[in-house]
């Protein structure tokens, strides 16, 4: 893809992320179900001190379209610098799901999707899970005849402590 045709798609896409909601999440007890033996009985509590998992309410987000920066040296370590972006997907019919996870350099303490069209500028943040990962899990709602049908760039921009900052842009379609 050219340069120009990622940065439409991301600013069509920073529309779409601005107005993206939280995912549905499952009720707690949904994940708190007790375990049953084969026979229906109900299984025994595990020893005590060890660790028992919970079945997984929704399973880890597949992310379709993955944008690796090229290669570079490794920066300072007050420079902040985006190492790769991985999204659901890169079209989208709203409603509909949207994961996003930017891998970042540890000097990063904030990564923010924005979009511009025409005279309005709108960005979300995306929530910082560790250092040098940001996760987002939402919910893109239903949208505007207008906004449809079109890719927009959004710009994905990591900023550090110092306030210096490094961005990619990449295309988003809704359909």
């Amino acid at each position: 893809m050219t340069a120009a045709v990622l940065a439409t798609a991301l600013a069509a896409a920073t529309i779409v992320v601005a107005q993206a909601q939280p995912a549905p999440q499952a009720p707690a007890s949904a994940t708190q179900a007790p375990e049953t033996a084969p026979s229906g009985a109900p299984a025994t509590q595990p020893p005590q001190g060890s660790v028992q998992s919970l079945p997984s309410v929704s399973a880890t987000p597949l992310y379709t379209f993955v944008y690796r920066a090229p290669p570079q040296p490794v920066p300072p370590p007050d420079v902040p610098a985006i190492a790769e972006i991985d999204l659901n997907a890169t079209q989208l019919t709203p409603p509909a799901p949207l994961h996003v996870r930017v891998l970042t350099s540890v000097a990063v303490v904030s990564v923010t999707a924005q979009t511009s069209m025409l005279f309005m500028t709108r960005g979300i943040p995306i929530p910082k899970a560790q250092p040098g990962l940001f996760l987002f899990d939402g919910y893109i709602p239903d949208v505007p005849v207008f906004l449809r049908n079109h890719t927009f760039n959004v710009d994905f921009i990591a900023t550090a402590a110092n306030g210096t900052t490094a961005d990619v842009s990449l295309p988003l379609r809704l359909n």
